[in-house]
């Protein structure tokens, strides 16, 4: 709606009738209802609020909404927004990957159903599915179009391989579909050697169960949705080889622990992506010069940060080349200039020559054999007065997981690609491992070996963290947390308005175990 429309609609409101929300009023109405557990209301008023008025916001603001809401039908108003998100990128595509799942499974889930469904293409491609049901569903298609590729267009096939690409090949299979594959491999290998003709179908049904490698298929001309498969699986992962290889080693990585944690990253660098929400550039402070993200893995929240402090200079620093390859590459792609990736050992980054405005440790210190040890380094970096962003897991939230990886040991699994998928299998046969088998992480192989192999993983507890904080003047500034719970925890501590009494969040976390089902995310900031 354009100035002049806007003001014809208000001339037309009947005299003494109640004035009509704006967008962002409606943005902030629907946001409201979300943080209140209202998700119908809030779905209704981000409606309104896009119709009226589409940007930045309010397509954040759906995000947001819809990712707390479970569909039990198919909803085609609905379905249209979220597959726009998808494409467009309004958030973070894992934050759209459970509700798109609910509407796709309503919609339906034979072979036919699947294969034209443009929602689920949409989420095949640039994010791993996030749904046991729907994961079963996706196994079954693939084992069909094994046999018999050309039962479904070559886009829902190249899809879903890229899906599979994704989420390293999580899905299992039978052992005849093994033999399939291996005689489908042989195939494609002779018939380049002798320059003989391939079918796409071949291509992507090959690309299913394992990822193309063979350089000579860049040499053939392919319909673009093949392409893109050897894009995904040939050329990107040759630039992030190169680029991993020129990138600076600031410290050496001689200690133990770091050793095997970076063997682990580089084999499975963590997390996989595709996409990141991505603020206007330069909405944060513009006070803020240097910042420095530590264990930055594979580079989305550093390129956030770097996105959301458009002025200042990012040094995002990690133990695994592979993982900082992929984070370089993903900047590249997405034009970010003003950060610089690193190779370098936490426990020795203390040595570096340079100060930071703020510090973002977000994923990495529970990997160290004592979490407080790096937390001290990281300080010893802090400009007077800096910001830091702290991660670390909860002990009680992660009991569940503590349980599992137990389990596990017990029973002789291994951290092998092979281990992993026969341990999924295990813990979704078990009931009582489904708080484990519904986190996000157990969708992939590299986020379930980070999940429940991790070779060094810590657990921290709220009282150490307000310990900590005392003993080194840090003033607690907030956690990072949905609405909800913050609503929840305000009404349970209405003395506490700035939410960030710690004895208070001990209480809470104790009544509610899952409340840090993630991790502890905070902000702290020396005083």
């Amino acid at each position: 709606m354009n100035r002049k429309q806007r003001r014809a609609a208000k001339s037309a409101r009947p005299i003494g009738a109640a004035p009509v929300p704006s967008a962002i009023q409606q943005t902030r109405i629907a946001l409201a209802h979300s943080a209140r557990g209202d998700h119908t209301a809030a779905m209704r008023a981000i409606v309104v609020a896009l119709a009226m008025e589409e940007n930045a916001h309010s397509r954040a603001a759906f995000v947001e909404c819809v990712r707390a809401m479970q569909f039990f039908e198919d909803n085609a108003a609905i379905r249209g927004l979220v597959l726009r998100a998808l494409r467009e990128n309004w958030g973070r595509p894992e934050d759209l990957a459970l509700p798109a799942a609910d509407l796709i499974k309503a919609a339906g889930t034979g072979i036919a159903a699947l294969a034209h469904d443009d929602l689920l293409r949409a989420l095949l491609c640039v994010t791993p599915n996030q749904d046991g049901a729907l994961e079963d569903a996706l196994m079954v298609a693939r084992g069909a179009l094994l046999r018999a590729p050309g039962q479904v267009p070559l886009e829902f096939l190249c899809a879903l391989a890229q899906q599979c690409f994704l989420n390293e090949y999580v899905f299992t299979f039978p052992s005849e579909e093994q033999l399939l594959v291996a005689r489908l491999e042989q195939e494609t290998a002779t018939a380049l050697d002798h320059d003989a003709v391939i079918a796409p179908s071949q291509i992507a049904a090959l690309a299913l169960y394992r990822p193309l490698t063979d350089r000579r298929l860049l040499d053939r001309q392919w319909p673009a949705d093949i392409d893109a498969l050897l894009t995904q699986q040939l050329r990107e992962p040759a630039e992030e080889r190169q680029l991993a290889a020129a990138l600076p080693q600031l410290t050496p990585v001689t200690d133990p622990v770091s050793c095997r944690v970076a063997q682990q990253y580089e084999e499975n660098p963590y997390p996989r992506w595709m996409a990141a929400g991505l603020p206007a550039t330069g909405t944060r402070e513009r006070a803020i010069a240097d910042i420095l993200v530590a264990g930055c893995g594979t580079g989305r929240n550093a390129i956030e940060t770097a996105q959301a402090f458009g002025s200042a200079r990012v040094l995002a620093v990690d133990l695994s080349r592979a993982s900082l390859g992929h984070a370089a590459r993903k900047a590249r792609q997405l034009a970010v200039a003003n950060i610089a990736y690193a190779q370098a050992d936490l426990l020795k980054i203390g040595a570096l020559d340079r100060r930071f405005d703020l510090i973002e440790a977000v994923g990495v210190l529970h990997h160290l054999a004592d979490p407080f040890f790096g937390w001290r380094v990281l300080l010893g970096l802090l400009k007077p007065g800096g910001v830091m962003k702290i991660g670390l897991y909860s002990a009680m939230a992660r009991r569940d997981v503590a349980a599992a990886r137990a389990e596990l040991a017990a029973q002789g699994f291994a951290g092998t690609p092979h281990g992993l998928r026969a341990a999924r299998r295990y813990l979704r046969a078990r009931p009582k491992f489904t708080g484990v088998t519904q986190r996000s992480d157990f969708f992939t192989l590299s986020g379930c070996r980070d999940l429940l192999f991790h070779v060094q993983e810590s657990h921290v507890s709220l009282t150490e963290i307000a310990t900590f904080l005392s003993e080194h003047g840090l003033a607690m500034l907030g956690f990072d947390l949905d609405a909800p719970v913050l609503a929840d925890y305000q009404t349970r501590f209405p003395g506490d308005p700035a939410a960030i009494d710690l004895d208070n969040w001990t209480i809470f976390e104790a009544e509610h175990p899952a409340t840090f089902r993630g991790m502890y995310q905070f902000w702290v900031q020396q005083v």
